[in-house]
């Protein structure tokens, strides 16, 4: 079921000169099924079924969850490995393949090799997100921000409920708080503002940066340091950072793209959803 067959829409590399490396990216196409892409192989068919939820790692490790058939793991080296019938909320991976899965009422879990299910909480997260070093952020409802850090300590942020997230290694996280405004967390203890405006979509890098697309008005950087820039003059449906601080942004009716100066597309056709894997 999860094997790859030719299909009739193959999302396509550009043409790509004088560029920092991507890290690895993980696209999700209506119709067509999961896709892979890698520097030096373009985009790759990883499997013909679509996902309701999807993550990649950095190394190229991917997982999905497909209704109706369960949650999936794919590994260059095993293919694609079915974890449980159950189908989960979110995913996640990190970079050393262990899957974390929100499975509603039931819980929090978080799959490893060597030992199998572990619950890490009862409590149903309304969002979650998991970075390549195995940090984990999730937000409850009435129950505010919590990390999860990669030696398994659960620390409130805040009792305060963002309404989107993004974490990444060091402990980095950013949360968007509707009318409240966008936030950045890094783990010396610091909660800091960073615009009264709402962003569609957020992420954070491990550096501390953190990038948002604001509608109409575009796309915009906060450095860790402090600065400010608009880095894309469009409406970007998903951002995510693949290297340092390049960013690949999905746009209605133009597809995939990677920008933060200049822009190149990746391909022509738009995605349901994309992953990205950040460098540690």
């Amino acid at each position: 079921m999860m094997n790859a067959p030719v299909s009739t829409v193959r999302p396509r590399l550009e043409t790509l000169e004088d560029r920092t490396a991507l890290s690895t990216l993980v696209a999700d196409f209506a119709g067509a099924g999961i896709f892979r892409f890698r520097d030096g192989s373009g985009f790759q068919q990883l499997a013909n079924v679509n996902a309701s939820a999807l993550s990649v790692n950095n190394d190229g490790s991917v997982v999905a969850a497909v209704t109706g058939v369960g949650l999936y793991r794919f590994t260059d080296n095993k293919g694609w490995q079915q974890l449980t019938p159950f189908v989960p909320q979110e995913v996640g991976i990190d970079g050393n393949d262990n899957v974390f899965a929100d499975f509603g009422t039931s819980g929090l879990f978080r799959f490893r090799d060597r030992g199998g299910w572990q619950l890490l909480t009862t409590a149903d997260p309304q969002q979650m997100d998991v970075a390549e070093d195995g940090s984990l952020a999730a937000s409850f409802a009435n129950g505010g921000l919590w990390l999860l850090n990669n030696n398994d300590n659960w620390r409130m942020l805040t009792s305060f409920t963002p309404t989107d997230l993004a974490v990444a290694s060091n402990g980095n996280v950013v949360a968007n708080f509707g009318a409240s405004g966008l936030f950045r967390f890094q783990d010396n203890g610091n909660f800091q503002f960073l615009t009264q405006f709402t962003p569609a979509d957020v992420d954070i890098n491990s550096d501390g940066d953190v990038v948002g697309s604001f509608g109409s008005a575009g796309v915009f950087l906060f450095e860790d340091g402090g600065g400010v820039r608009q880095i894309a003059p469009f409406a970007a449906q998903q951002v995510a950072f693949s290297d340092d601080q390049q960013v690949i942004g999905t746009l209605a009716g133009a597809g995939i793209f990677e920008f933060n100066g200049n822009f190149r597309q990746l391909t022509q056709f738009v995605p349901t959803q994309i992953a990205v894997g950040q460098n540690s």
